[in-house]
């Protein structure tokens, strides 16, 4: 793994309606291939098929499920299976490990 810095911009939504928000926001920035982030308690909890009910149909959606706290090798696969997806953009739905490690991702 190499070093590096970069910049992420964040952009927040919140409050009751906002995720109907998200296929604008897609669509805004051009997404093509959406990478979700997140941890199986939410895929359990129904909270994930959810989100992805608002997510267009004409962006393809690859789904990485993260331990929690993980290590660095399931980052690196997850960040791996989104590059090999084509995914120009990520979604990160959970707490900190998700929204930790998508953050230190960096697609070529």
């Amino acid at each position: 793994m190499s070093t590096g810095s970069f910049s992420v911009p964040t952009e927040v939504f919140a409050g009751v309606g906002s995720l109907s928000e998200l296929p604008a926001v897609l669509r805004r920035h051009g997404v093509t291939r959406l990478a979700v982030v997140t941890d199986a308690a939410l895929v359990a909890t129904g909270l994930l098929d959810f989100v992805l009910e608002h997510i267009p149909d004409a962006a393809p959606v690859t789904i990485l499920t993260l331990p929690p706290n993980p290590d660095v090798q399931p980052v690196e696969d997850a960040a791996e299976a989104a590059r090999a997806a084509g995914a120009d953009a990520v979604l990160a739905i959970g707490g900190g490990s998700a929204l930790g490690e998508e953050r230190r991702w960096r697609f070529g």
